[in-house]
């Protein structure tokens, strides 16, 4: 997974069950973004741009993301509850 990507000598980290999920719940979003990552750049002038909001960089792959992919910007809210019934310190819901 992501091999085009190692081989430009991108660092790849999966933690937890990612990789898993990503290979067996997601695999055209992993096309999908391989694609896109392939082609990036970032220019020397990005790099000591000054200025405060998103990059001109994540400008062009969300751009990219959307436009071939369809791909749509999503807020998660992440939360972790108390279960008192069941003596589990935490349960971690995450919602859409």
């Amino acid at each position: 997974m992501f091999e085009t990507l190692k081989e430009k000598n991108f660092e790849i980290l999966m933690l937890h069950h990612a990789e898993a999920i990503l290979r067996h719940d997601m695999p055209l979003a992993v096309e999908e973004l391989e694609k896109v990552l392939s082609n990036v750049s970032l220019p020397a002038s990005e790099l000591v741009k000054g200025g405060g909001g998103e990059g001109q960089l994540t400008q062009r792959i969300r751009k990219e993301l959307s436009e071939k992919f369809g791909w749509r910007k999503h807020n998660f809210e992440i939360k972790k509850l108390w279960m008192e019934k069941k003596k589990n310190p935490y349960h971690t819901k995450l919602t859409m």
